[in-house]
């Protein structure tokens, strides 16, 4: 499956307003969020019936980004 730029755009749009996304991996389908918003998190494991204490993946550009919300030892 080919992603048009314009596609990329009405993606990234909709996450930064709020929105959730579901979009296609190599095994299954992956809800994507903007992770800095707690609302939009909890609609994931809402949607999910995931437990609000366990974890999940959050993908960031580089190190740079994740020593913003990470605590390093």
């Amino acid at each position: 499956m080919c992603i048009e730029p314009s596609e990329i755009d009405v993606f990234a749009s909709s996450v930064r307003a709020g929105g959730l996304a579901i979009f296609p991996t190599s095994t299954s389908y992956g809800f994507g969020c903007d992770a800095t918003n707690a609302e939009t998190v909890q609609k994931v494991f809402a949607i999910k019936g995931r437990d609000p204490e366990k974890p999940f993946l959050i993908v960031v550009s580089s190190v740079a980004v994740t020593r913003e919300y990470l605590v390093w030892n």
